[in-house]
């Protein structure tokens, strides 16, 4: 502590002790019951990742006396049965609780309850009881201290922010403990958790801190007896506003049950961990059969709180100290009072209300097919979506007769139905803000340049809640006209989403985003149907499909289009067919280029060397036919090919590109070099030939891109847009 927070904190001390001024604050804080809300309670000289959790043993000792004198100290559940029972006015209730069941509550806070007879209740997250585990940012505290001092610190920041593909490349979120914390109580639990081990795994410091964080079961019994009351803290302690509704349900639920099981008793109460509340975690703390859940917003337990928002006063050694290192209840009280009177309104909404479902708007020019990348993804992100939870619906600006033969994952509506001659622009806007304020979206997301232009115009001026922009390349198409709009109107968009890093920088450098509103969202893979193939497998395909059956087979799945560049794989072909006589590409896909593909592959006289297949529902007979994945894009956002490439085995050769180094560990070609791209495919061909591909480190990869993390990460998105609200 500092000698000026010192002196401030005894200066506090002596004003709180001051008749008129304690008086008052005695007023203020017998206005109704009270829960106090501890977390560790620690000798003093014990470090502690976060100060503001802790308070000294003799400290809270001398804080238990204080109460004592002051409130008539009862149970938790006593408090939540009657709040704001005024008959206590002048001593009014009081009621004490723990959160997260460190060992500290049993080892040095329960003996100082047992001695005065008091009640308290612990909530516990279910999953870490009993277990080594530690909490990610205890971990990451440790892990930032140790590495401090190393001159590898940053290479293991980088590499563990590398490997995560939704981790952004933001020097400041690596700098500090504390600037890692608070990016990641921006994502799921699970990816901060994630990330966590990862740092320690690549520092090696994995295991170097064995020491038990919390209680055991059997410590857990030993407390009941002593007159201790468990609640619920979820089973991870989750944050559940981060949390995808459906995983927030299951924490809730299944805590409950695990504590009844190991309690023998019914489980009443639930905290909120972080005493964050969820867009529906109301209505799910109800639906699991709790009877209370406690907040850590400051307040007093009133009668007009509701009991599943009960507020407590956070309690910790910034609060109680007064600056000579001892208990100074004079700053004590101005503390409690300052706290409660600054507190919300949330404490007094009447009732949970009922699960709310998210309406997202997604918002395109049109779409005549399933198969693009965008259109791919877009698809399988609305299929996904827990329709208890989120209600998708599509926005054309054009009608797309075309899809009604292949039908569509949710409603549509079209601004512009084909029927009518296509509007001005400034009519199409005006219809568009129309279908929004019918619509009343929570979120409207936005795809392609008119889809982004107008439906970032109109969901300013229709005042949508938030505005997403979604970009999915880096503008190769865009012509200067468009680049000047697009200038003007991204800093309209509340957010914006990318699906890889590499255009995470874009956004930030080239567009001008502020890295605080850029989402990372790659790409999901149904990976149910993507699995190696064998080689008996491999030889029956290829003999199936008219393929060579010596090889190499190299696939190369993609749109024929221009920013593809299958010109250089025909020219490739060329340079290769005196090279590996049994070579072949195989390419899967269609688009506007495939007559003059075909032309050039005519000239070339490669025609025996290069297969046209054209579009395909099921591309998993040609992966699992082929031998290598090949991408020749000239520029990619994230490629959907890749990752397929990756879920069958794959070698792959591909163009050298940011995005494509994103994704794999492979042989890369400098885009456009036809012998460049020969020479890798002839080198990897060898490698192959001479001993066994190893596809772990590949496909280790996948996991990040699966569709259900994809589906979680997307859930947890759009519940924590609609609580941040636009002007988070």
């Amino acid at each position: 502590m500092t000698h000026f927070k010192q002196i401030k904190n005894r200066l506090l001390g002596f004003i709180g002790e001051l008749p008129p001024v304690r008086a008052a604050a005695n007023l203020a804080l017998n206005a109704g019951p009270a829960i106090f809300a501890f977390h560790r309670v620690l000798p003093r000289g014990t470090d502690c990742f976060e100060p503001e959790l802790c308070t000294r043993e003799d400290v809270f000792s001398n804080f238990l006396d204080w109460l004592e004198e002051n409130y008539r100290v009862v149970s938790l559940d006593e408090v939540a049965a009657q709040p704001g029972k005024p008959a206590y006015r002048k001593r009014p209730q009081c009621a004490i609780t723990f959160d997260d069941g460190w060992l500290d509550n049993f080892t040095h806070a329960f003996p100082e309850l047992q001695r005065r007879g008091l009640p308290a209740t612990i909530f516990l997250p279910s999953s870490y009881i009993g277990t080594d585990r530690k909490f990610w940012q205890e971990l990451l505290w440790h892990y930032t201290k140790e590495l401090k001092n190393r001159t590898d610190a940053r290479a293991v920041m980088e590499e563990a922010a590398s490997r995560l593909p939704w981790f952004p490349p933001s020097d400041g979120n690596l700098g500090s403990y504390g600037s890692l914390k608070r990016f990641l109580l921006t994502r799921q639990s699970a990816e901060a958790e994630e990330f966590t081990n990862l740092v320690g795994e690549i520092a090696g410091l994995a295991e170097i801190f064995p020491k038990r964080a919390f209680i055991n079961w059997n410590e857990v019994k030993q407390m009941q007896a002593g007159g201790v009351r468990f609640g619920s803290h979820t089973q991870n302690h989750v944050l559940l506003t981060n949390t995808p509704p459906r995983l927030a349900k299951r924490e809730i639920e299944q805590s409950r049950e695990e504590l009844k099981a190991k309690t023998g008793e019914n489980v009443a109460g639930f905290a909120y961990p972080w005493g964050a509340v969820g867009l529906n975690s109301l209505p799910q703390v109800v639906e699991a059969g709790y009877r209370f859940a406690v907040t850590i917003e400051a307040g007093w337990a009133g009668r007009s709180c509701n009991r599943f928002l009960l507020p407590r006063i956070a309690v910790s050694d910034s609060v109680l100290d007064g600056g000579n290192n001892a208990f100074a209840s004079g700053k004590a009280r101005l503390s409690f009072t300052k706290n409660m009177l600054a507190g919300t309104n949330q404490r007094l909404l009447v009732g949970p209300k009922p699960n709310k479902r998210v309406k997202i708007l997604f918002v395109l020019d049109l779409i005549t097919e399933w198969e693009g990348g965008t259109e791919r993804q877009l698809r399988l992100l609305i299929e996904s979506l827990d329709q208890k939870y989120f209600e998708p619906k599509l926005c054309f600006l054009f009608d797309a007769p075309e899809l009604a033969e292949v039908g569509l994952p949710c409603p549509l509506r079209v601004v512009c139905p084909r029927s009518e001659r296509v509007p001005s622009a400034l009519v199409r806007l005006w219809k568009l803000i129309a279908v929004f304020r019918q619509e009343r979206p929570d979120i409207v997301q936005c795809f392609f340049i008119e889809g982004l232009i107008m439906g970032i115009l109109a969901g300013r001026i229709a005042n949508v809640p938030q505005v997403v922009g979604c970009i999915r390349n880096a503008g190769y198409w865009r012509k200067p006209v468009h680049r000047f709009i697009m200038k003007v109107i991204t800093p309209l968009a509340d957010r914006w989403q990318t699906n890889s890093r590499y255009l995470w920088r874009f956004q930030k450098d080239i567009e001008g985003v502020s890295e605080n509103l850029i989402e990372i969202f790659p790409n999901g893979l149904d990976l149910s149907g993507l699995h190696p193939a064998t080689p008996a497998e491999r030889e029956r395909l290829r003999e199936e499909l008219g393929l060579h059956a010596e090889g190499p087979i190299c696939v190369s799945v993609a749109n024929l289009a221009r920013v593809k560049d299958l010109d250089t794989l025909i020219t490739t072909a060329k340079l290769l067919k005196d090279l590996l006589p049994s070579f072949q590409f195989v390419i899967v896909g269609d688009g506007p280029l495939r007559d003059e593909l075909e032309r050039l592959a005519t000239r070339l006289k490669v025609v025996e060397h290069v297969k046209f297949v054209g579009r395909q529902a099921n591309v998993r007979p040609f992966l699992a036919a082929a031998d290598l994945g090949v991408l020749t894009s000239v520029t990619e956002g994230s490629s959907n090919a890749v990752l397929e490439y990756l879920a069958m085995g794959l070698p792959v050769v591909v163009s050298d590109l940011p995005a494509n180094r994103e994704l794999v560990h492979g042989a890369f070609f400098r885009p456009g070099d036809a012998a460049d791209f020969a020479a890798k495919i002839c080198s990897l061909w060898n490698d192959l030939n001479r001993g066994p591909y190893k596809i772990t480190q590949n496909r280790t990869k996948l996991a990040a891109f699966s569709l259900d993390n994809m589906t979680m990460r997307a859930e947890s998105y759009y519940s924590r847009l609609v609580l941040m609200g636009r002007n988070a």
